[in-house]
């Protein structure tokens, strides 16, 4: 019995009869990850059916996850990422790749892994290295959902590091205290699309609202000082 309506291939039952999904042929959205195309169905001499699955897709996402710790460094993951694309590649020979990064785990590079920041840096690094190929491997996206991961002696420190993540720490917290941005936009620009980005829905969306801006406060104010910075006097 063939089957429609899934987009992933899959035989549902097998007695008395095989009932199977062929899927759709090419993976259409990122949630649709892995192999996408066709079944072949082969017959023997006793009327017995055999699918058989054949790949049609030119272009395949993928999801990968790697952890950190808090003694991995930025070059130990960038040698890690590599060498998981270089391992995809061999994996999927003659496929157009979509990969989305999930970074977990503790540590300073928890923090960094931002947009905006290190996962920007990573993005470029492995675009160029791995996107301008035929077929290509294309990172699509490099996130980091873990929360913010300091020293706890940081929420002791009488400075202004110290006040921001005590204040995030007391945001994180208070779960169930809704956000609402929409004052912070200038009165000429509190149209029905812009408030609608500043409103906040959900305690999904708060938790990670915070934790982006955390992250974002954290690695501002522990960036290395370059030359100029600091007055001479």
């Amino acid at each position: 019995m063939a089957l429609g309506g899934r987009h992933k291939h899959v035989t549902v039952d097998e007695q008395p009869g095989i009932a199977h999904y062929c899927g759709t042929p090419q993976g259409r959205g990122p949630k649709e990850t892995g192999p996408h195309g066709c079944t072949l169905v082969h017959v023997d001499d006793a009327g017995r059916a055999r699918p058989q699955f054949v790949p049609t897709d030119s272009v395949r996402w993928t999801e990968q996850s790697l952890e950190v710790t808090a003694g991995t460094r930025q070059e130990q993951l960038y040698e890690r990422l590599v060498e998981r694309m270089e391992k995809l590649v061999a994996k999927h020979p003659g496929i157009n790749l979509l990969v989305r990064w999930k970074i977990h785990g503790a540590g300073p590079l928890v923090n960094r892994l931002r947009p905006g920041g290190l996962a920007d840096e990573l993005l470029t690094d492995l675009r160029r290295r791995f996107g301008h190929g035929k077929p290509c491997a294309w990172s699509a996206s490099l996130e980091c959902d873990s929360p913010l991961s300091v020293p706890a002696e940081w929420y002791d420190q009488e400075t202004v590091l110290g006040d921001f993540v005590r204040e995030f720490r007391t945001m994180s917290a208070e779960g169930n205290v809704p956000f609402d941005l929409r004052s912070f936009l200038p009165e000429d620009l509190r149209g029905e699309e812009l408030a609608a980005i500043a409103r906040v829905d959900g305690p999904a969306a708060r938790i990670e609202l915070v934790n982006r801006a955390a992250k974002l406060g954290v690695d501002l104010l522990t960036l290395p000082l370059e030359e100029g910075d600091i007055p001479e006097e």
